[in-house]
């Protein structure tokens, strides 16, 4: 049995983790091509991106 994680996360924790998540993504887009970041995190399974709807689903 797998151990959901980001359930035992408090509200704290999670609000902490999503800012870091937010200062990476702005960092490397600073210095790469957005273009290339979503493509990279499409491909990795992190995101999905329905280019019909035009929504991204992470």
């Amino acid at each position: 049995m797998l151990i959901d994680i980001v359930n035992s996360y408090d509200k704290e924790k999670k609000e902490f983790l999503l800012g870091i998540w937010e200062d990476v993504i702005l960092h490397l887009a600073k210095q790469i091509d957005p273009k290339k970041i979503f493509t990279f995190l499409q491909k990795a399974g992190i995101i999905s991106i329905d280019e019909k709807e035009q929504k991204v689903y992470v």
